[in-house]
């Protein structure tokens, strides 16, 4: 299950939070949420940008996560499954929590979002230090 998930950053709909350059319109690093989340030994941490998002249910996110787990994927296995269904999904006319999105601020948006998209997955593990 999800335990955390972060507030999408933007300055309105469809518009997030962009650190590109010197430019007015550009944000400010003063201006990411920061913070810190507990994990325990077991935790799989995704930690994605909104191409992914956009694109891929909670409830698919979490199959996948589980499906992976129960086939020994590692890290970087799930995050490139969970990057090709963002992917997919973005190119499909189903629902997607975009296009879900996109009609609660009156736009008849059909299926996913084309979009750049980071995913990293890291499983959350005790060593002993001898």
């Amino acid at each position: 299950r999800i335990l955390h998930r972060s507030q999408p950053q933007q300055s309105y709909f469809n518009c997030p939070f962009q650190l590109s350059s010197d430019s007015e319109d550009s944000n400010k690093v003063s201006e990411a949420a920061v913070g810190e989340i507990a994990v325990e030994e077991g935790d799989v941490v995704v930690v994605a940008s909104d191409g992914l998002f956009d694109n891929v249910f909670d409830a698919m996110l979490e199959k996948i996560v589980q499906s992976g787990l129960a086939l020994s994927f590692t890290p970087k296995n799930m995050a490139d499954i969970i990057a090709s269904q963002a992917y997919a999904a973005a190119r499909r006319t189903q629902d997607t929590p975009f296009s879900i999105a996109a009609r609660g601020h009156g736009r008849n948006k059909i299926g996913g979002k084309k979009d750049d998209t980071t995913v990293v997955v890291a499983f959350i593990e005790s060593r002993d230090i001898a």
